[in-house]
């Protein structure tokens, strides 16, 4: 699944807003909304350690969701 798909799944699981994870992250918004679109595909390394720090889950568990199928609550 693309990085946009993930953030979005795991912030609805989390119960946590898009606006939360940017204010929270300190990602510029129109930034952040080109990933949920996945306009974006590879984001930098610190941009995805912010959204996985911030979202409680790693680095790894954000970016290969659907590969490993993992339980992120």
């Amino acid at each position: 699944m693309p990085i946009g798909t993930n953030i979005k799944t795991i912030a609805d699981k989390k119960g946590v807003s898009i606006l939360d994870i940017i204010k929270g992250t300190g990602i510029s918004q129109s930034y952040f909304y080109e990933l949920l679109r996945n306009e974006k595909e590879n984001p930098s390394l610190l941009i995805t350690k912010k959204i996985a720090d911030f979202l409680g889950i790693t680095v790894d568990q954000l970016i290969n969701m659907e590969v490993k199928n993992e339980n992120i609550d």
